[in-house]
């Protein structure tokens, strides 16, 4: 083999050799980390496990409320007092005569 064309096979080779070390350090200081895909169970808010618990709990809250003793001496003093649930709100609804108060305990979502 005559000289030229060893150098033109190592500068050939050489330039393989260059471009392969390119690639290797690419990819190592250039990490792709595969990031799995989130297994995550989807359903309507409305069935939320948390929301039937806070309603039994606000539907309770007003059944003991509308059933206490004090809450009948008032409706047998021609005054009517009825709580009810609405969302995630408690409404109680107080009527003496002309007198109508309307008294709103909302539960927060953040507590």
């Amino acid at each position: 083999m005559n000289v030229k064309k060893k150098n033109q096979i190592f500068i050939i080779i050489s330039m393989i050799c260059i471009i392969i070390v390119v690639a290797i350090t690419y990819k190592i200081t250039n990490p792709q980390v595969l990031i799995p895909d989130p297994e995550i169970d989807e359903y309507p808010v409305s069935s939320s496990k948390y929301l039937k618990k806070q309603r039994k709990i606000l539907d309770d809250i007003v059944d003991n409320f509308n059933n206490e003793e004090i809450i009948g001496k008032y409706i047998n003093n021609n005054s009517t007092v009825e709580a009810n649930v609405l969302g995630n709100t408690i409404v109680v609804n107080y009527q003496n005569g002309n007198i109508k108060e309307q008294f709103i305990f909302i539960l927060e979502s953040d507590t």
